[in-house]
């Protein structure tokens, strides 16, 4: 076993023998030995094994998961990137939008951000900010891999249908769409 001394294995076998010897009735002077050799050995052997559990497994799975985090983290800033976010609905975006002078949003399949945020992107629109959108173009080949993969249809086509709001008010003004094949190409010279 990794990481187990042998003095550890020394101290969960001691407990042991301890445990096996107080199953006999022993007493001495009226105080009983072997109920306080019972409880000593089971300390013995369930704290070395705890502290194996938390010395090799418990510790290694939480520095894996810092190492993982800071290393995602340096990636992220080596890629230019300032900071992100894994998930879109633990951060509120509205005070954002409120005061932002541009918003660039990148999608590529649900439509939930546009179903939570379509009114403060029509305010900042009408007040004067420049929006971008990019998105997936309806044609390309990736929106028929993610419907095969059980992306739903209606939520790709939804956020169609909302950026339609956008371009009907402000097409042309201060908000731009551009529509991406979203497909990785290798273009080599």
């Amino acid at each position: 076993m990794k990481g187990v001394s042998f003095g550890l294995v020394i101290v969960a076998f001691l407990g042991l023998i301890l445990i096996i010897v107080s199953n006999s009735s022993m007493s001495y002077n009226g105080f009983d030995v072997d109920v306080v050799l019972s409880m000593v050995g089971s300390v013995l052997f369930v704290g070395t094994i705890t502290g194996y559990i938390f010395e090799n497994r418990t510790k290694e799975k939480l520095f894996g998961e810092i190492f993982e985090r800071i290393n995602k983290d340096l990636s992220i800033r080596n890629a230019g990137i300032e900071s992100c976010f894994e998930a879109s609905t633990d951060i509120s975006y509205r005070d954002e939008i409120k005061h932002a002078r541009e918003i660039t949003t990148l999608f590529t399949y649900a439509d939930g951000f546009l179903k939570r945020h379509m009114e403060e992107l029509l305010d900042a629109a009408t007040r004067g900010a420049i929006l971008k959108f990019i998105f997936v173009r309806q044609d390309s080949q990736i929106i028929s891999a993610m419907e095969g993969l059980g992306w739903a249809k209606t939520s790709i086509s939804a956020n169609y249908e909302s950026l339609k709001v956008f371009e009907k008010r402000f097409e042309g003004k201060n908000v731009s769409f551009h529509y991406v094949d979203a497909i990785p190409r290798l273009q080599t010279h």
